[in-house]
């Protein structure tokens, strides 16, 4: 009798191990097809998101860039301790290529690194760029751009706005500003930075796929 009844003990618990075994296999398929599929499909929509958000990732990546050229190389490249305003510049021409709002979170990016960088209260850059996006959105809804005059026009008053703005500021605050000669440095900046300001536009325009005289109208920013 206690034989049987070890018998039909060994036989439950081979039962209940295989039926563990067998449900543990299910629940977690080690490999196979539908792995490599989820894979794959992972693979495909981050494929997708990339080029949903194509320029508006090369936008961030060229701004990397000048952040880097902006507090490395351009030190060596000043006329009267003054340099070009590079990421300024980019920033007005990314208002001309990008969305509204994928250029207000560039901006408020480089003001973020303006004010890491500046002797000025924290926030004053980052919120001074933003005001020049919303301006040049302001003023582009009578404008186009055909071609290189209006963006350099849009540019040379935006950088002599923010430069003028800010030696104002360190004034008020009682942070050396040149002087009397603070306009002069604001202008000479400006001037500066127009300079290279070609340039830019046309890599900017190649990068973003523009036509030499394709029309972009700036209310669609």
């Amino acid at each position: 009798m206690n034989t049987i009844r070890a018998e039909n003990y060994r036989r439950d618990q081979t039962r209940k191990n295989a039926d563990y075994y067998s449900s543990s296999f299910r629940a977690k398929p080690q490999g196979g097809p539908g792995l490599w599929f989820s894979v794959i499909k992972v693979k495909v929509s981050i494929l997708r998101l990339f080029r949903k958000y194509q320029a508006e990732l090369k936008a961030l990546l060229m701004l990397f860039v000048a952040f880097f050229l902006q507090a490395t190389l351009l030190n060596h490249f000043r006329i009267f301790n003054v340099k070009p305003e590079l990421i300024l510049a980019i920033l007005v021409f990314y208002s001309f290529f990008l969305d509204f709002k994928p250029v207000l979170g560039l901006a408020f990016i480089a003001g973020v690194f303006y004010d890491l960088m500046s002797v000025l209260p924290f926030g004053f850059n980052t919120l001074i760029f933003i005001l020049w996006v919303i301006l040049i959105r302001l003023v582009s809804r009578k404008l186009a751009v055909e071609n290189g005059l209006i963006t350099g026009g849009v540019l040379c008053m935006i950088i002599l706005l923010n430069n003028l703005t800010g030696q104002a500021v360190r004034y008020l605050l009682g942070i050396s500003t040149g002087g009397n000669f603070f306009p002069i440095i604001a202008i000479i900046e400006t001037l500066f930075t127009l300079l290279i300001a070609l340039p830019i536009y046309n890599l900017l325009r190649h990068i973003f796929r523009l036509k030499p005289l394709q029309k972009v109208s700036l209310a669609r920013i």
